[in-house]
């Protein structure tokens, strides 16, 4: 029959090992959420979480060892028991160093597919964009074809109205021709739908919240507009469009 203190030991090396062990089952169903969650909200939450279960049943494993360390050295006859359960926390340590792996494995295709995905929306809104450039050339063309031969076919028509044609023809497709490009080269090299205006965001002044700014609607020279054309005692009522007595609505 082993003392009390064996009773002890052995019972808390039992607990422990059940801790560690639903920790690792909880560690386990994190990685398949995390895996399965595309939110990138979600994932840093549970990412949070799985670190803060692999921290404790690291510590957990730390005191286990440390237990079975203190008693290979001052008992005798629980070299048994001190073998199985270090051979139970190198199982643990492996598994805990595979389920990292599995996470960081997770992490890696996720952002890779992202990439994809990103690399796809980009390329796709600039083949947009460069086509909508060659269909305004194109328009462009049409409409500077379709002048010149009207001025061919009927010669009867004032030749000022034809260069009045033209050059309007020619300020609107210089406007959108312009205007593409300067859309196209002003894209983000990563995001194409967010422009890149090369703003150097130290320069710029910081914001006060001291500071004190003036209604603008309040000027003299302005018309006032809802509750500031109200005088004391008065509410603006939108439904009528007035001010009207505090005590109105009561």
């Amino acid at each position: 029959m082993p003392d009390q203190a064996t009773q002890l030991y052995q019972a808390k090396n039992i607990e422990l090992s059940n801790y560690i062990d639903k920790l690792l089952h909880a560690e386990q169903e994190l990685i398949h959420q995390l895996g399965d969650t595309k939110d990138p909200k979600e994932q840093a939450r549970l990412s949070k979480n799985l670190i803060l279960i692999q921290d404790t049943r690291a510590d957990l494993i730390n005191v286990l060892s440390s237990i079975n360390t203190y008693y290979t050295q001052n008992l005798t006859g629980s070299s048994n028991t001190l073998q199985q359960q270090t051979h139970a926390v190198a199982i643990m340590d492996q598994e805990m160093i595979q389920a990292q792996k599995r996470l960081a494995y997770i992490n890696e295709q996720k952002q890779n597919k992202l990439r994809v995905v990103e690399i796809n929306q980009y390329y796709s809104a600039s083949y947009a964009e460069w086509t909508q450039l060659v269909k305004i050339i194109i328009i462009s063309v049409l409409a500077f074809t379709l002048v010149y031969t009207t001025s061919k076919y009927f010669p009867i028509i004032p030749s000022q109205i034809y260069s009045i044609l033209m050059l309007i023809v020619s300020i609107t497709s210089l406007y959108f021709i312009i205007i593409t490009i300067l859309s196209i080269i002003s894209r983000d090299n990563m995001v194409y739908d967010e422009y890149s205006w090369k703003f150097d965001t130290n320069s710029a002044p910081k914001f006060d919240p001291n500071l004190n700014f003036t209604n603008p609607f309040k000027s003299a020279f302005m018309t006032c507009i809802g509750q500031n054309c109200c005088q004391n005692g008065t509410i603006w009522q939108p439904d009528i469009g007035k001010c009207v007595g505090a005590n109105a609505n009561n």
